[in-house]
């Protein structure tokens, strides 16, 4: 049955209500509740396994009535069977300790019965979860067991799929010489089990394995043998598939026509079998395969053909990847108006995909399609090439939320609408016409997705109908790019673009919040790109402006990982990199900077720009800090601009001074220690305001510490805090009872009263490891999730009095009435300076806290940008 017969099953009777009156009557149940089962079983196993997650939650709960009748029949074997299902489908959707558990409790059904062969599949179903968990040791011995229970049984085709389980196991481990042996394993046993009524399966280990590494020729032996093999047999989807691979294997070779005839080859079984799913994954290695060659045309058919189908199905990840790669190559055609156009439904799909996951249950929102940021980089680099400035800022500000939404899978809707792109009418129209010339081929993957069955004749007919058009087709693309009409859409949307007109609202927004704030403000955005860098500056009262910097992704790389060693080693030379960065990222807008009478940069860093303090970059003669305030955001649409800070502080303050403990960041097991002036840190914040409230070590617990957070206006954590690059649970602050709160936690805590929250012992980028910034960028969104306006973390931890001093001025400055942003700057400027009260202050606040005799020089200056320059702040300024 085909996913349309899904919750109208072709029989009448018997029914579920007939089975459960049985059943409460104490009758022999007979057949009907197993037809019942078995109906919903059948329906359940419609649901193809790639089918997006938000439709396959009628699969799970039809399994789990499924389980619920299988146990009332007291009926193991079935219950087993079931188990298995739902398993398989928690680890289709990411759930694996929900799978782990499923797979166990049916691994124990099966060996209180003596049930060898379901003992292996279970114990199969937990390798594959475990492999896919990176917990590939534990998978292996699974496996290794799995094998025992069916060689027990002389399950030989079962031994040969868990065979090549292993394999792939350790393609995942590295270990090339296991996973060939373990391939070769599986091919001889499936090879030995046709025989006797086997299958050798869809795909051909061996030569997954070599192509994994790089032997590209014996890969594309071992594939033509087992197509050899298929052309014998009668499964035309498996050769399609060994076909497909095939093809992949020649293209990374390089001999494209061979992957072009293997393609064409594979597409035509396809079609015949009317599998879409794969159909759509030939005809975009179709076309991508054609774009290599030159046949750009071609290609962008193919790829429209694949858009619709993944339309149909509903893969909208899919759907959406593949309009961004045509959206590439007419930008290769020279057709830069089209391809805004297709870049902009592109990210519009994907925007859905990501409003569609917010409705899910929450432990189903982690599945989110593979990150798309490249899409939103190339539609930016686009729109600016063409002089489409806003259009650029608004695209960058969306490509901040979507990598904070890769991260987290937690951004909530603030308040402005829905996320997207708007497309000015000229480019709606140009797509609706584009749509009606690919319409047929929309309308035969709808055809086809009707399973065969249930077509009629008049289905049928049409399909013979489209079929014979679509070799007609392979011109459209040129026919309709030199149509009249679309000449004259492309002509206006030209000159449309240039007059700029599109949503003035959204500008008007950010210029009014610039215009809120105290002091001159101008909102920063750079791009990183791989040939150049590209700076986007809004002010107050012009238009956005863009300029070009001729530096690569890798030069800037480079110079940015040499800075922050610089920085963090205290190295001499840290001014001339300073002043390398400064010629790429503020001098180019020197002339608009003075224009605007710029005080305040506002700055939303891209990648690595997040591991590096913009005040500290050096124009020659003094440090940016010295000219501007700097404010930190995460984006634009994510920030509270407005808000202004309560009249009268209230602090909570708390500190790891004292104890040990061994804490695992990343793959490593490190000790760390309590703060030597972290005590300092809060002794001095109840000296500087008049209602302090604190918590010291022991004391300074998740359970003590988190719920009073939301009574206080001023959150002033001195711990250590490590943030790594990877995921938001390997980020966490530690406590001083030695608990930890991952960065994913911190979304849940209760700041609405909160103006700012303080981490001032951060470390990110340890051991010089830097990702693209996004648990930075992560931590800020989520300190405004949970409700404060702003927060101050250091980007590395200073350990020798240099965050007492900074501290101490900052919070002076907060009191006398000062913005955050110009609270910072001035704490910053007296340490640069040398400032002898802070110094004075310093020194006499840190004698309190040496109490074991020991003396620690301090160091007689504070003007090494390692002391001042590591503090940001992210968010509201004010």
């Amino acid at each position: 049955m085909g996913l349309a017969g899904v919750g109208s099953p072709a029989w009448a009777q018997p029914t579920a209500a007939d089975c459960y009156a049985q059943l409460e009557q104490g009758m022999e149940p007979a057949t009907i509740c197993h037809q019942v089962l078995a109906g919903w079983l059948q329906q359940a196993d419609a649901y193809p396994r790639s089918l997006p997650v938000g439709q396959r939650l009628p699969q799970l709960a039809l399994l789990q009535q499924a389980l619920s009748l299988a146990n009332l029949l007291q009926e193991p074997e079935l219950s087993i069977e079931v188990l298995h299902r739902l398993a398989d489908l928690s680890h289709d959707l990411g759930q694996y300790p929900r799978a782990i558990e499923q797979f166990q409790q049916a691994l124990e059904l099966a060996q209180s019965l003596d049930l060898p062969r379901l003992q292996g599949e279970s114990l199969a179903g937990l390798g594959r979860v475990h492999t896919d968990f990176g917990q590939l040791a534990l998978a292996l011995e699974y496996y290794q067991q799995a094998l025992e229970q069916f060689q027990a049984v002389g399950a030989t085709a079962e031994v040969a799929a868990t065979w090549r389980l292993i394999s792939i196991a350790h393609q995942e481990d590295g270990q090339w010489l296991a996973a060939l042996q373990a391939a070769a394993e599986s091919l001889a046993m499936a090879q030995g089990d046709r025989g006797s009524g086997g299958s050798s399966g869809g795909s051909t280990p061996t030569g997954e394995v070599e192509l994994a590494q790089g032997e590209y020729d014996h890969a594309i032996a071992s594939y033509r043998q087992a197509i050899a093999r298929r052309r014998q047999g009668a499964d035309s989807l498996a050769l399609a598939e060994s076909l497909n691979r095939l093809g992949g294997a020649y293209s990374l070779q390089g001999q494209y026509p061979e992957a072009l005839g293997a393609y064409r080859e594979a597409l035509d079984l396809s079609r015949q079998q009317d599998n879409l799913a794969q159909t759509a994954t030939l005809l975009q290695n179709l076309g991508l395969t054609q774009a290599k060659v030159g046949q750009i045309n071609p290609a962008i058919n193919r790829l429209h053909e694949a858009a619709a189908i993944f339309q149909v199905l509903g893969y909208r990840g899919l759907e959406g990847e593949t309009l961004s790669t045509i959206a590439t190559l007419l930008r290769q055609q020279q057709q830069p108006e089209l391809a805004i156009a297709v870049y902009k439904r592109a990210i519009n799909v994907l925007e859905g995909v990501r409003q569609e996951l917010r409705l899910l249950p929450q432990e189903l929102q982690t599945i989110f399609p593979e990150t798309f940021a490249g899409t939103y980089r190339a539609l930016a680099d686009l729109l600016l090439q063409q002089g489409r400035i806003e259009e650029a800022q608004q695209v960058l500000d969306l490509l901040k939320v979507q990598e904070i939404d890769d991260y987290l899978y937690a951004v909530e809707a603030s308040g402005q609408g829905e996320l997207g792109i708007e497309s000015l009418s000229a480019e709606t129209a140009l797509l609706d016409r584009y749509g009606q010339t690919i319409a047929q081929g929309r309308e035969l993957a709808q055809l086809r997705h009707i399973p065969p069955p249930e077509r009629s004749p008049a289905q049928q007919q049409r399909i013979a109908e489209l079929v014979a058009a679509q070799q007609d087709s392979l011109d459209s693309f040129n026919r309709f790019i030199t149509s009249p009409e679309v000449t004259a859409l492309i002509q206006q949307l030209s000159m449309t673009s240039r007059r700029q007109n599109i949503d003035p609202a959204h500008l008007n927004s950010l210029q009014d919040n610039l215009r809120q704030l105290e002091v001159p403000a101008v909102l920063l955005y750079p791009l990183i790109l791989e040939d150049r860098l590209e700076l986007l500056l809004v002010t107050p009262y012009s238009p956005p402006i863009r300029r070009t910097v001729a530096v690569t992704a890798g030069e800037l790389t480079t110079t940015i990982q040499a800075f922050r060693a610089a920085l963090s080693n205290r190295e001499p030379r840290v001014e001339e990199l300073a002043h390398r960065l400064y010629r790429w990222l503020v001098q180019p807008l020197e002339a608009d900077l003075a224009q605007a009478e710029a005080e305040l940069l506002v700055y939303a860093p891209d990648g690595q720009l997040r591991y590096i303090p913009l005040a500290a970059l050096h124009d020659g003669r003094q440090w940016l800090v010295e000219r501007f305030q700097v404010t930190n955001i995460t984006a634009a649409s994510l920030t509270d601009f407005d808000a202004a800070p309560a009249a009268s502080p209230s602090v909570l303050a708390a500190a790891f001074s004292q104890g040990q403990y061994d804490v695992h960041i990343g793959q490593r097991r490190v000790q760390l220690a309590g703060l030597p002036y972290a005590g300092v840190e809060v002794d001095s914040l109840t000296h500087t305001f008049a209602t302090v409230s604190t918590l010291l070590n022991q004391d300074f617990s998740p359970t003590a510490t988190i719920p009073r957070m939301g009574d206080h206006t001023i959150v002033h954590l001195a711990t250590h805090a490590e943030f790594v690059p990877g995921q938001p649970q390997d980020s966490f602050i530690l406590f001083g009872n030695g608990e930890q709160v991952t960065l994913e936690d911190i979304g849940t805590w209760n700041l609405n009263r909160a103006d700012l929250v303080v981490l001032s012992a951060c470390q990110t980028g340890l051991g010089g490891r830097l990702g693209n910034g996004e648990e930075i960028l992560g931590f800020g969104y989520q300190i405004q999730r949970a409700g404060a306006k702003a927060a101050v973390a250091s980007l590395w931890s200073v350990d020798d009095g240099g965050t007492q001093a900074l501290m101490t001025a900052f919070y002076a400055g907060l009191q006398q009435g000062s913005t955050k942003a110009h609270a910072l700057r001035q704490a910053q400027l007296a340490l640069i300076r040398n400032d002898q009260a802070v110094i004075d202050d310093t020194q006499r606040s840190i004698a309190i806290v040496l109490s074991d005799g020991a003396t620690r020089q301090l160091p007689s200056s504070f003007s090494h940008p390692y002391y001042w320059a590591p503090f940001i702040l992210i968010g509201n300024g004010r």
